[in-house]
């Protein structure tokens, strides 16, 4: 007999359209600021806050980089202790999901300092929060 004619695959795009009842995440206040995790040479305080509302249908996710913030304490030098200290990052977290499943969204990660730099180090420079597009 005849071979087969034409392809093995047929795709198109599907879920192009706006997903219907999107909503979004919304956060809550800020907590207060923790105390300070060094007292002397360079150290960090945090505050962080929760989700008061879930993202639902699509809606976009809260943003992980707006639920923490750091923010640098304790800036004198320690006692005796005078050598140039960097800033030093940690590493990035994992991508976020897609904050919608139609018509293009978003996906996060985020870093923080592990510590501020001392006796004049060089200071953290760069985004603690990055994104990318995704089902689009």
């Amino acid at each position: 007999g005849d071979g087969c004619n034409g392809g093995l695959e047929n795709s198109r795009p599907c879920n192009t359209e706006q997903c219907p009842g999107a909503r979004d995440c919304v956060l809550g206040d800020w907590s207060q600021w923790s105390k300070c995790s060094q007292p002397c040479g360079g150290g960090q305080r945090v505050r962080t806050r929760q989700i008061s509302q879930d993202a639902a249908h699509g809606g976009n996710p809260c943003p992980e980089a707006q639920m923490r913030q750091v923010a640098p304490c304790g800036k004198e030098p320690c006692a005796g202790s005078s050598e140039p200290k960097d800033c030093d990052w940690s590493e990035w977290t994992e991508w976020s999901g897609c904050s919608r499943s139609c018509s293009g969204g978003r996906q996060y990660r985020s870093h923080r300092p592990l510590f501020n730099q001392r006796n004049g180090g060089k200071p953290c420079e760069g985004v603690y929060q990055d994104f990318r597009q995704c089902n689009s």
